[in-house]
């Protein structure tokens, strides 16, 4: 300990101006690396965020009325083509899918015997028909998922039937069992009939919010996305592909996608980022250490004298080289 306020005294008196320097210089690095690697990691986080559907082999249809709006028979035509197609190809219609980013209801959502005042929560609504659940390869974890006949195909209509993420059942009824309990969405009552595994919302929203969506039975207008789970080759789903725009004649621009690529799209702008912030991090680290050399190398020049008198009665060369390196760690 006396050694080290030595060194401290000395650093103080003889060398004030060019210690202050090398903090500074220190805390602005630290703090520039702070934040960008707080902003890296959230990025990061954003990226390998799981979708909870299963990925592989599941393509996602989309359409944009180009003349005109797209309408249900629009949709119910490209179902019908696409699921005549040879080789187990299942097809669904949803409003939206994982990172799509496009169309999801946010509802209201709180418990009907809460506590007095709780607020409600603001989540993610998909609709969907009965195969868009089992399409996109979710896991029901408790209850049933909807049957055909649950479906509402009209405006005004309503069910009163929901099913819950396990995210958002935790949410709202603290790991107890939500299958049989009702929910408050936008004033009615619906029965929770269901609860299935992790899914994302279209929109990435933060670690805590993005898994707390819902689903819907209900298939009303002409927005939305036909879901396709086809395990050989795309060749055939092109052809079919290649027949709805012959048929739309450019009203309606037809899309199709394999979810993974979809998935890549969404977060691309994460993964410049991402990539950006790493050469800011690297060239901060780097420019810190030319600095922290350049500023020791000035020290150690001024005080040659020191070492050569320390030299002389025969200290070893490397005690020299670790007074120098505390000093610079002490700093």
């Amino acid at each position: 300990m006396s050694a080290l306020g030595g060194m401290l005294r000395a650093l103080w008196r003889f060398h004030r101006l060019l210690a202050g320097i090398l903090v500074l210089e220190y805390a602005m690095a630290f703090a520039i690396m702070l934040v960008a690697s707080g902003i890296l990691f959230a990025r990061v986080g954003a990226i390998s965020e799981a979708s909870g559907v299963d990925e592989t082999g599941l393509y996602v249809l989309q359409s944009l009325g180009q003349g005109r709006e797209v309408h249900t028979a629009d949709l119910r035509d490209a179902r019908e083509r696409f699921a005549a197609l040879v080789g187990g190809v299942r097809v669904a219609r949803g409003s939206s899918v994982p990172f799509l980013g496009s169309y999801s209801e946010q509802v209201a959502i709180d418990i009907p015997d809460g506590a007095p005042g709780a607020a409600a929560l603001q989540v993610n609504a998909y609709e969907g028909d009965a195969g868009f659940a089992p399409v996109l390869g979710l896991h029901l974890e408790q209850g049933r998922w909807f049957r055909p006949d649950e479906i509402v195909r009209h405006y005004g209509e309503n069910t009163h039937l929901v099913v819950l993420s396990h995210a958002l059942a935790q949410r709202l009824f603290h790991g107890g069992r939500a299958v049989g309990r009702q929910v408050r969405i936008g004033g009615d009552l619906h029965l929770v009939i269901g609860v299935m595994g992790p899914l994302a919302a279209p929109t990435y929203l933060g670690s805590r919010d993005t898994m707390l969506t819902l689903l819907l039975p209900r298939l009303v207008g002409g927005n939305g996305v036909l879901v396709i789970r086809h395990a050989g080759a795309a060749s055939g789903l092109h052809a079919v592909l290649a027949g709805l725009r012959k048929r739309s004649a450019g009203e309606v621009e037809w899309s199709l996608m394999p979810y993974a690529n979809l998935r890549t799209g969404y977060f691309q702008q994460d993964r410049l980022v991402v990539w950006a912030l790493a050469l800011v991090v690297a060239a901060v680290l780097l420019t810190a250490l030319c600095g922290i050399l350049g500023l020791t190398n000035h020290w150690v020049a001024k005080r040659r004298v020191q070492i050569a008198i320390r030299r002389a009665p025969g200290a070893p060369r490397r005690d020299i080289q670790w007074h120098f390196l505390v000093e610079t760690g002490v700093l």
